[in-house]
């Protein structure tokens, strides 16, 4: 069985189906796929989770996952700021 939860997708493995397997070995792949852009790609990504108040209206964000470029083009090292608000 694959559940999106957060920012993973979790995969019970306990399932030996044909089609799990290959549903299974389709997502690994893609995720691989989804990696190597990611952090190959010149232009720079960074994934936040907005902060809202009690008014639903944005206050802040904080840096959740950054590509390489990223780091490059602002200066800023990924182990420094991820998970910390703006």
């Amino acid at each position: 069985m694959i559940q999106k939860t957060n920012h993973f997708i979790e995969i019970d493995s306990s399932e030996t189906s044909p089609n799990s397997k290959k549903t299974e070995e389709a997502l690994i792949n893609s995720e691989e796929k989804y990696r190597t852009l990611y952090s190959s790609m010149n232009e720079g990504v960074a994934i936040h989770d907005v902060i809202y108040n009690s008014h639903n209206e944005a206050i802040d964000y904080v840096l959740k996952d950054i590509n390489p470029a990223y780091e490059k083009i602002v200066g800023l090292k990924k182990n420094d700021v991820i998970n910390k608000t703006a």
